[in-house]
């Protein structure tokens, strides 16, 4: 996925509607929650980490739901369900067409390179300058999308905070994308995939609709 298009989507559209909990996709919590809709996805959202502001909805004219430096020792603890460690965490809506678009553009670049993949002991082929792409099966991930992590290398640098950030996009649903950022000094290369399914876990535990990621 180009970094520049994915960008564009992240911080150039997006809507949030605070709706009340009665949509019958939804499934109950035994919890109190803020049912907050991105595109197709209401997202049932615990009150106790909006009021100590662990996760966030942003209230300008480009919305999204988001959360920072997750990663420190003053990050918020939340009850119900650990937040990832996660230096940047940002869904946000997106339109259906150009996200199609770009998955094509993705998927036909992959297939073009795929015979000549080499990845490496952890399964992770550094595919591009910046990108290191998982070739293990996807099946389990939102629209069949390969983990792609966006390193310029795998090596953790400390010393370099910069350096040492690498993110991750994709697509949940056609109209919902999804970004997060981690530090590889936290986060080395061996646990990336470990890494991208407790994220996976985590928008599941957000998604309130039924049935949630069985059909991706």
């Amino acid at each position: 996925m180009p970094r520049v298009l994915v960008m564009f989507f992240f911080f150039a559209f997006g809507g949030v509607v605070l709706a009340q909990d009665t949509d019958k996709r939804i499934v109950p919590r035994s919890f109190p929650t803020t049912l907050v809709t991105l595109g197709d996805v209401p997202l049932a959202i615990p009150q106790q980490w909006l009021t100590n502001k662990a996760l966030k909805v942003s209230s300008g004219r480009q919305r999204y739901v988001y959360f920072v430096n997750a990663d420190q020792p003053q990050f918020p603890s939340t009850e119900h369900l650990q937040i990832p460690p996660l230096a940047l965490f940002v869904l946000t809506q997106v339109p259906a067409e150009l996200s199609e678009s770009n998955l094509r553009q993705q998927r036909a670049e992959l297939e073009k390179r795929w015979s000549n993949r080499e990845p490496d002991d952890h399964g992770f082929w550094h595919w591009k300058t910046d990108e290191f792409v998982s070739v293990t099966d996807a099946s389990h991930r939102p629209l069949g999308q390969p983990l792609i992590v966006n390193c310029r290398n795998a090596t953790p640098q400390p010393e370099h905070p910069v350096r040492d950030r690498c993110s991750v996009w994709f697509y949940w649903t056609p109209f919902v994308s999804v970004r997060y950022d981690f530090m590889k000094t936290k986060f080395p290369e061996a646990e990336w995939s470990r890494l991208d399914r407790r994220v996976l876990d985590f928008l599941r535990f957000l998604d309130a609709r039924g049935a949630v990621g069985t059909d991706r």
